[in-house]
């Protein structure tokens, strides 16, 4: 594995928070256009641009943590030094490949 988790998980988070930006600014947008153009439905339209908002931002909130669980899978720089072509096999792959095995497959 290389460095493309890392890559992933800061687009993903700043994707993320670019659409919850987007997404914010268009419903407060939404709702001070119609406080706006009815004034007496202020608290309604209020409590369901809230309502809204804690929505959107949750999505933001749960990226955050999916991505916080994937930086787990980041390899080290240690890591990185060993690649799978270097690592020898282990030796369950190298009885059954030995000729000399009675395990070899014919």
């Amino acid at each position: 594995m290389d460095g493309s988790v890392a890559i992933g998980i800061g687009l993903g988070l700043g994707l993320a928070a670019l659409g919850t930006g987007i997404g914010e600014g268009l419903a407060v947008n939404g709702a001070t256009q119609g406080i706006a153009r009815n004034p007496e439905a202020n608290n309604k339209i209020f409590i369901s641009m809230i309502i809204g908002l804690a929505l959107i931002e949750s999505l933001l909130i749960l990226t955050f943590v999916v991505m916080n669980g994937l930086t787990s899978k980041v390899p080290t720089p240690e890591q990185q030094k060993t690649s799978a072509i270097s690592r020898p096999a282990p030796k369950s792959y190298a009885m059954v490949t030995d000729p000399r095995s009675n395990f070899a497959p014919r």
